[in-house]
């Protein structure tokens, strides 16, 4: 009877762990490579056609750009140019930027991009980047608002919006499968240096 219960005991766990297997390999094979997919919130969701890398890895980081087909959208920031999970503070303030042409609001005289990153809150993991064959994977995330919210609830003392207050907050968040650039982007437009963030104007 022993025998019975052990060899039950060990045909569940190689089902177990057959099972697990299972599901991560599932999860590598959710994007293919050279995939790189932007989420915004739970209701927009697409994949780049287009994708730079500026090389700034002598400033410990790469800045990534990315557009949609049409060329309507962009997302663009700064990512760490080894393997690792940071955030915020240990990446030195990477975050970013969401440029849609068709969601631009007047801020005073001027038109600026619907968009305000919460750049604490900001998470990624960069699971490998070859820098010598330009393939990266990894992914990122941040909070974001509307402008409109982030105007609402912003401290003009401290010079801080007030998160906790803002009611239109989401989710922007990118996943980068084995994607691949065919030569650095020449560092000829100034804002591919890192720094912090404020409201676009919209081009």
């Amino acid at each position: 009877m022993k025998k019975i219960f052990t060899f039950l005991g060990i045909a569940v766990l190689a089902t177990s762990l057959m099972t697990a297997c299972g599901d991560e390999e599932e999860n590598n094979d959710a994007l293919a490579d050279g995939t790189y997919r932007i989420e915004k919130g739970t209701a927009t969701t697409w994949d780049a056609a287009v994708i730079e890398a500026v090389d700034f890895t002598a400033q410990n980081y790469i800045t990534l750009n990315c557009q949609n087909t049409d060329k309507s959208v962009a997302v663009s920031g700064w990512l760490q140019c080894v393997a690792g999970s940071f955030d915020a503070e240990t990446s030195d303030g990477d975050y970013m930027r969401y440029r849609d042409e068709n969601d631009i609001v007047q801020a005073g005289t001027q038109s600026v991009y619907n968009f305000y990153p919460n750049t604490e809150s900001w998470a990624e993991t960069i699971s490998a980047i070859d820098l010598t064959a330009l393939t990266l994977s990894g992914n990122w995330s941040e909070q974001a608002t509307t402008y409109a919210d982030a105007s609402a609830n912003y401290d003009a003392t401290n010079q801080i919006v007030n998160w906790e207050n803002c009611t239109e907050t989401y989710t922007l968040k990118g996943t980068m499968q084995n994607i691949h650039w065919d030569s650095w982007t020449a560092p000829s437009k100034a804002d591919n240096a890192k720094k912090a963030f404020t409201p676009e104007i919209a081009k």
